[in-house]
C-alpha cells in the first residue's frame, strides 16, 4: 500500500538530528512496526523508559560500539533498574529495541 503522511518540520528535524541520513519511508515503516509490536498498557511506561534510555545510550556510542552490541545480541542488562521482574523485562525490551532500531535505521539508510 502506498500512503502519504504529514510530518511536522520540527519532528522531522528531531529525527534527522538523532539519525542523520534517515530516509522518510524506512523511518516511517520502522516506527509503525514498533507501534504495533509494543507490549501491553501495563508495561508500556517501563518499555518507553527503556526505549528512551536506549536512545540516550546511542548518543554516547561510537559506530564500532554499536556493531559490537549488534553482534552480541544487544545486551542491556546494565541498563535495567532493580525492581519488579516484569517491569525490568519491559524496560530491557525497550532499551534493546531502541539500540536495534537506531542501528537498523543507519544500516538501511546506506543501502
Amino acid at each position: 500500500m502506498k500512503l502519504s503522511a504529514y510530518v511536522s518540520d520540527g519532528l522531522w528535524a528531531r529525527v534527522r538530528e538523532r539519525f542523520p541520513g534517515a530516509r522518510p519511508s524506512p523511518t516511517a515503516q520502522l516506527a509503525l512496526r514498533r507501534l504495533v509490536e509494543r507490549p501491553g498498557p501495563l508495561r508500556q511506561e517501563a518499555y518507553d523508559e527503556g526505549y528512551e534510555a536506549g536512545l540516550t545510550l546511542c548518543d554516547t556510542l561510537t559506530w564500532p560500539d554499536m556493531e559490537r552490541l549488534a553482534a552480541a545480541g544487544w545486551p542491556v542488562d546494565d541498563l535495567v533498574p532493580a525492581g519488579e521482574v516484569a517491569r525490568s523485562l519491559a524496560f530491557s525490551s525497550g532499551a534493546r529495541d531502541a539500540l536495534r532500531d537506531v542501528w537498523l535505521g543507519v544500516v538501511q539508510s546506506v543501502d
